[in-house]
């Protein structure tokens, strides 16, 4: 974990289930990499990290900033996030994200119950402050 690619080049990067936690992925470029599952908890990606096209389908992003990174809705919607997530001004929180910030134990919790299937794509109750 806590990886140091930044600036590293891993277009059409076959990543899926990879444990990018903490990885430093400024200026990386992940264009059409293939990220399904990877857990990018805390992963640092800055304004010249290049998303375009690629597959976070099931990926788990928990404190993670994404305000100033290019990221399509449909690339959020297709992964799972909790209020830890900083999401672009122009981007919606998808509905089946948490609003607030869980506990690890319970983000994980909530991330494998929505991999199991639509009819687990509610949210779970706000925590407690």
């Amino acid at each position: 974990m806590e990886a140091r690619l930044q600036g590293a080049v891993l277009m059409a990067a076959r990543l899926q289930g990879a444990h990018l936690e903490g990885a430093r992925l400024e200026g990386a470029n992940l264009m059409e990499a293939r990220l399904q599952g990877a857990d990018l908890e805390e992963a640092r990606l800055d304004r010249s990290t290049d998303l375009r096209g690629a597959d976070f389908s099931g990926s788990p992003l928990r404190s993670v900033d994404l305000s100033t990174v290019r990221i399509s809705q449909d690339q959020v919607n297709a992964s799972f996030g909790d209020g830890s997530v900083t999401l672009p001004p122009t981007i919606d929180r998808p509905a089946h994200w948490p609003e607030g910030k869980l506990h690890p134990r319970e983000f994980y919790r909530q991330w494998r119950l929505w991999q199991s299937g639509p009819a687990s794509d509610t949210p779970p109750p706000k925590p407690d402050p």
